[in-house]
């Protein structure tokens, strides 16, 4: 944001903005696999989905680390969970 040519006026930012998205690797293994899919208890997939939630926490401390660095907030505008077991056939 210091470059003139693509911030002429030197407006400074004031926080940098998430998504942190989880849940699709849960819905995505199990997409067309009806013996999974029947097999899969509810306690299961919240287990994994909590699995996931971890597994975003390294990225969102990536991102912090980038908003200090930077001196700037961090705010997450939006945290979505991506479950579907709609698939797409090629």
């Amino acid at each position: 944001m210091n470059d003139t040519t693509i911030n002429p006026t030197g407006i400074k930012m004031q926080a940098m903005s998430i998504a942190p998205y989880f849940g699709y690797e849960v819905g995505g293994n199990m997409c067309g696999n009806d013996v999974l899919i029947n097999a899969t208890t509810v306690d299961e997939i919240m287990d994994w989905l909590r699995d996931d939630i971890y597994g975003i926490v390294g990225q969102i401390t990536s991102n912090y680390a980038v908003a200090q660095k930077h001196g700037v907030a961090l705010v997450a505008y939006e945290v979505i969970i991506i479950f579907s077991f709609v698939c797409t056939s090629s």
